[in-house]
């Protein structure tokens, strides 16, 4: 069985129309899938084990607000922007520094 030209570009043309209308029909974004197979915590971990993850994150908690933390600030002005730098020092950890540029034109960006 052949086909001629234009019944192969009808029939594709066809073909391209029902699978965007298929595609459109059925379509759901992630989060709605994510969403309808969601379940509640309480169904996916049992209440003695959620006790002891609060009881780990209060012992965590507890021991970072324990420690002692400086915090150091510098502004740099580079005409078009400006950038502040922050370290944050916790008492035997390594340093952490946070950057946040500002330009004139109103964007910021922020790095770790």
């Amino acid at each position: 069985m052949e086909y001629k030209r234009e019944e192969f570009e009808e029939e594709y043309k066809r073909q391209k129309e029902e699978n965007l209308r298929n595609r459109i029909e059925n379509y759901s974004s992630g989060f709605d899938a994510l969403n309808k197979n969601a379940r509640p915590i309480e169904e996916i971990v049992p209440k003695q084990e959620k006790e002891v993850i609060q009881q780990y994150d209060e012992k965590l908690i507890n021991a970072l607000k324990s420690l002692d933390r400086k915090v150091y600030e510098e502004y740099f002005d580079r005409g078009s922007y400006y950038i502040i730098e922050r370290t944050v020092v916790y008492e035997g950890r390594m340093p952490v520094k946070f950057t946040k540029v500002v330009h004139d034109w109103g964007g910021k960006y922020y790095f770790r």
